[in-house]
């Protein structure tokens, strides 16, 4: 896979979700610049993710360790986001990717 438009290679975009996803509401900021790849936009989307995982961990307390309520409201918007009219065929491609993965994260939680 080459690069996409001028944004970063979709192999480190796909990496970055799959990692962030693995770490569920443990991923933190510090883990953003230390482990994901130093591509400015990947970094500029994975912050504030970090930051809402945070407030997700602390809404969820004791009991959703592992963000099952977090998840499913990613999984359900990401999904509602899939029928805009206005999504690119990558946006459509990269966002089922990452649905595929949440679903991932279920299995796992079982």
């Amino acid at each position: 896979m080459g690069r996409l438009s001028g944004s970063p290679h979709a192999r480190a975009w796909c990496a970055a979700e799959e990692y962030s996803i693995t770490r569920g509401l443990l991923f933190s900021r510090k883990e953003v610049g230390s482990t994901l790849t130093a591509d400015a936009s990947i970094l500029r989307a994975y912050r504030p993710i970090a930051l809402v995982r945070a407030r997700a961990k602390e809404a969820s307390g004791s009991f959703d360790l592992d963000g099952r309520h977090y998840f499913a409201a990613l999984l359900h918007a990401t999904l509602a986001m899939l029928k805009e009219p206005v999504v690119r065929p990558i946006q459509e491609a990269a966002g089922t990717l990452f649905a595929a993965q949440i679903l991932k994260k279920f299995e796992k939680a079982t």
